[in-house]
This record gives C-alpha cells, structure tokens and sequence, in this order.
C-alpha cells in the first residue's frame, strides 16, 4: 500500500468519522464550548449552531457558554465576534445562559487549555456534562484535546458544524491537515506531558509554542 493510498484511506475514514458525530450533543449540558477560528463563514456556522443546542434547553438551565478564542478578527477578537453574533441568534441569551469570553487562546491546543483553566477558576465540578461546538473537520482533534484538558467531566461530546458552499475537495483538505495536526501533537506534548494537567501544559506551551512562548502575562494570569 503506498503513502498516498494510506493518506487518502486515511483521510476519508476522518471525513466519515466526522459526518457521524456531527450534530451530536448532550440533552442537558452543563458548559457549551464554542471554538473561534478566522474564516467567518466557518465561525458563523459554529456560533448559529452552539445557538441551536442553547436554544433546545429550558429557558432557565442556566447554562455557561464559553466562546473560546483570542485571535484578532475584524475590530475584536473571535471571541467577541462569536458573542455579537450569538446575541443576535438568541434575543434571550441573557437571561438563558452566562456567557463567558475567553480571549488568551490563539489556536486549538490554547482553547483546550485556557478553557480548562477558565472552568477550573470557576469551581466547575467534576462529572460535568460539555458540549464542545467547532467545525465538523476541526471536531475529532479539538475533542482528542480537550478530553485530555478535560478528564473530569462526565460527558464530553461534539457537534459538528459545516457551512453552506464548502466543497468536497475542501473537506479532504481539511482532514488532512487535520489528522497531521492530531499527530504532531500526540508525539510531542502528549508523550511529554502525562498526564495533560492545565498548568503543566500551560507550562510547555511557555517554553515551546511559538504563539505563546515567553508570554509571562499568561502565567501571571492563571498561576
């Protein structure tokens, strides 16, 4: 079997995987968890679709809803973005949910991490129920980290949103990446890290990560 055989097998058991748990989610979250990313197509599609699991609970659940990234996008952050447009969506998003923005996050491993900082420093109890909201290709690795950041909840799952007009090819493209990304990952902090503690991955993306190397700002802020 050649490399290129292997990719493509590998790629498309990826794309199948992710059509099977889109759109999956907890009937009673605790948190809902929604990914930031820069293509605003693929943003609006995961905020209308975190709108939709927030608007099938009671209205007074009292669900926590975490928009998880810092990016810049536009005149704010994605975060930001995502709570603008989620406003929108859901007219009694003030009083259905508690919003949180969560904004030192600048790609997948940041939301996992920073997010679980952010649930820890609000006394979030173990055996919590979490909806984790990202596009359908992004779903299998941000739900590989975040079960790592995450060990203490009871229920972790996904849902998978996928806006209109993107193409098959896109979506081969995207698994890829993906599934390189996945990897890299496992090899690296993972096996250096065990088990994946916030602080302690907080700690090896100070040393290592170009995003956030030497951000001591980060430290003092969550340590």
């Amino acid at each position: 079997m050649t490399s290129r055989f292997r990719d493509a097998v590998h790629c498309i058991t990826v794309v199948l995987a992710l059509l099977l748990t889109a759109g999956l989610a907890s009937a009673t979250p605790d948190a809902i968890v929604v990914l930031g990313c820069q293509s605003r197509a693929e943003l609006a599609a995961r905020v209308d679709a975190a709108a939709r699991t927030l608007a099938a609970l009671p209205p007074a659940s009292g669900a926590l809803v975490v928009l998880s990234g810092g990016a810049r996008f536009g005149s704010g952050t994605e975060a930001s973005e995502m709570a603008a447009r989620l406003a929108r969506r859901v007219p009694d998003l003030s009083t259905r949910a508690r919003v949180i923005q969560e904004t030192d996050s600048l790609d997948t491993l940041g939301n996992a991490v920073f997010t679980a900082l952010t649930l820890r420093r609000l006394g979030w109890p173990a055996g919590s129920r979490v909806v984790l909201v990202t596009s359908d290709f992004h779903l299998q690795r941000s739900l590989a980290y975040f079960a790592r950041l995450l060990p203490q909840t009871d229920q972790l799952v996904g849902t998978g949103a996928r806006p209109p007009g993107r193409s098959l090819a896109q979506d081969f493209r995207h698994a890829s990446r993906e599934a390189a990304s996945l990897t890299r990952t496992q090899r690296g902090l993972f096996r250096e890290v065990k088990p994946a503690a916030p602080d302690e991955v907080l700690a090896w993306l100070y040393l290592h990560h170009p995003y956030y190397r030497g951000r001591n700002d980060l430290l003092q802020r969550w340590r």
